[in-house]
This record gives structure tokens, C-alpha cells and sequence, in this order.
């Protein structure tokens, strides 16, 4: 369980990067799944682009962005 359905919209942003693939478990059964499963996990093309994809959708610096704009919001805030 997550507040706010915080770890759909991480996987969402990944899948729109076409990085992932959302399989929601309250319409999937045990069938679906495998199926699922099975196509992904023996597609070497596809996962290639996805790992790709993944990569680039990674933001390296992240951390220092968020310290950037928290000293810009606290530069801010003291003024």
C-alpha cells in the first residue's frame, strides 16, 4: 500500500518512457500474468529497448535538483 497511489504514478512515468509495463493486479488473474510474463521476458528486442529506455528516463543529478530548488524556496522564505 502506498498514500496518494505514489508507486503507480513512479511505474506510469516509466511505462510513458516506455521503460515499463504496468500490469494491474485487480483485473490480471494468475493466467494473465504468466502470459504477460512469458511475452516480456522472451523478447530480447524488447528489452533492450526498455532498458535503454529506462536509462534515459533516469535523471542523474536528481539530487542536486531538489537541493537547488529547496535553497532557492529558502532564499525565499528568509528574504
Amino acid at each position: 500500500w502506498a498514500a496518494d497511489n505514489n508507486q503507480y504514478y513512479n511505474a506510469k512515468a516509466l511505462e510513458d518512457a516506455k521503460a515499463a509495463i504496468i500490469i494491474d493486479q485487480k483485473s490480471c488473474d494468475s493466467s494473465d500474468l504468466a502470459a504477460q510474463l512469458s511475452e516480456t521476458l522472451f523478447d530480447r528486442e524488447l528489452l533492450k529497448n526498455m532498458s535503454k529506455n529506462a536509462k534515459n528516463a533516469f535523471i542523474g543529478d536528481a539530487s542536486q535538483l531538489q537541493l537547488d530548488v529547496l535553497s532557492r524556496f529558502l532564499g525565499e522564505v528568509k528574504s
